[in-house]
């Protein structure tokens, strides 16, 4: 085992060095190599690159620092990109590890930490996404529910607060199409309208917030028939 991190260290001293980085901490450098070969596979799509992000991420969770909040940033880091290989290679045991780190970095962050709502959003988009493969409710409602802490957790005024609401208003959508009930359409719809507030126009995630938006009001259209909506979402 000693003989095993030894030769991890060298590696990651050699990289430091051929990749220029200039992070002493065996822990920063495997997850600078990560997220270097995570913007690889990005760029060309290659699964062994994501393989190999994946492993030095978890080779990052491997040094003792008696650092939480590194900790939990590096576990954050883990679980996307085991969701991003999963987006790829659909294997479910991807999907699980996911949403498993993902809840150890919310269970180990202060609830007044300024990344639990990103590490929140996280965890929820994962049960979401876990939701759509295997349509267990219990799911859905957990990534409501976590997604209602994440929009909790962002401030009003906060420039990334139209994501959380978004993600909100698609697992409340999601349950309304599974349930019929209206409460469900009628407050992703208010959330929608919220989402939109909260940008600017110049925002990049504008379009994708006022699509949610007609969408969603499109549906209370085809349920209600009242043609102020069906006005409004064209």
């Amino acid at each position: 085992m000693e003989a095993q991190r030894e030769d991890v260290n060298g590696l990651l001293a050699h990289l430091a060095k051929e990749l220029e980085i200039g992070d002493d901490e065996p822990y920063e450098i495997a997850s600078t190599v990560a997220s270097m070969m995570y913007e690889e596979f990005k760029r060309n799509g290659i699964k062994e690159q994501i393989d190999m992000a994946i492993s030095f991420a978890q080779i990052s969770l491997r040094y003792e620092h008696h650092k939480p909040e590194i900790t939990n940033r590096l576990l954050s880091n883990l679980g996307a990109l085991l969701g991003s290989r999963y987006e790829r290679t659909r294997e479910i045991i991807d999907l699980e590890e996911a949403i498993q780190v993902a809840r150890q970095a919310v269970a180990s962050t202060p609830e007044d930490h300024s990344n639990l709502a990103s590490y929140l959003n996280n965890l929820g988009n994962w049960l979401g996404s876990r939701y759509e493969r295997t349509r267990d409710m219990t799911d859905l409602e957990e990534a409501i529910q976590i997604a209602r802490q994440a929009v909790a957790s962002t401030p009003k005024d906060h420039s990334d607060l139209a994501g959380p609401l978004n993600n909100l208003g698609n697992w409340l959508e999601s349950r309304y199409e599974q349930t019929g009930d209206m409460t469900d359409l009628e407050e992703a719809i208010q959330v929608a309208r919220r989402a939109i507030a909260s940008i600017p126009e110049d925002h990049s995630n504008l379009a994708t917030c006022l699509n949610s938006l007609g969408n969603r009001l499109g549906s209370r259209y085809k349920r209600t028939g009242d043609m102020t909506d069906l006005e409004e979402a064209i």
